[in-house]
């Protein structure tokens, strides 16, 4: 499988990215890894046990150890295989990772 290819979404808006007036399609293995460490459990409403939501994670004090730990079981309960993760700091990830074997 390796590649997945979905509606990427805009970086600056958000919203659907459009090209010459239509939504545009786009390998999406990174954009889902962004929502799911953006995005808190309960936001996505087809999965509502997903997500890191790494803002709460500012207050929390478990430390990065848990959050590397958090974000690798969701990322690989989303069908992920994780080649690696570095996290240094809450706005410093460094992933790659592929759906399927």
């Amino acid at each position: 499988m390796g590649k997945v290819y979905d509606i990427l979404l805009d970086q600056n808006t958000g919203e659907n990215e459009v090209r010459n007036g239509d939504d545009y399609v786009g390998e999406s293995t990174r954009q889902h890894s962004q929502l799911l460490i953006i995005c808190e459990k309960g936001e996505n409403k087809m999965e509502p046990d997903s997500g890191v939501g790494v803002e709460s994670w500012i207050l929390d004090e478990g430390g990065l150890r848990d959050l590397k730990k958090e974000t690798q079981a969701e990322l690989e309960a989303d069908g992920q295989t994780i080649d690696f993760l570095i996290i240094s700091g809450l706005n410093d990830f460094k992933v790659a990772g592929k759906y399927g074997n």
